[in-house]
């Protein structure tokens, strides 16, 4: 089935293009992006490798902070790059 663009829809077109100061490429990268990135997102969801690699990280992180935490506690020096992950300040 083929649509049939009208002058009307070319009209209607270059006026939205016009306000809202887009260029035709960028409308289709914009469709594009947001197509691809949501079949990307239902990817990641269904992915179980990729969901137990989140949860190790979080985990991991988890782990971090607690050390960082001791760290801290006992006084000792702890780098300032690790002092943005601990939770006492």
């Amino acid at each position: 089935m083929k649509l049939k663009v009208t002058n009307e829809d070319r009209q209607l077109f270059r006026e939205v293009v016009k306000k809202h100061g887009i260029i035709k490429e960028s409308l289709i990268m914009t469709l594009l992006g947001k197509v691809l990135g949501y079949q990307i997102e239902k990817a990641i969801k269904n992915d179980k490798d990729i969901q137990s690699a989140v949860k190790a990280a979080d985990a991991d992180m988890d782990r971090a902070r607690v050390l960082i935490d001791d760290l801290i506690d006992k006084g000792l020096e702890v780098p300032p790059f690790m002092k943005k992950w601990a939770t006492k300040k």
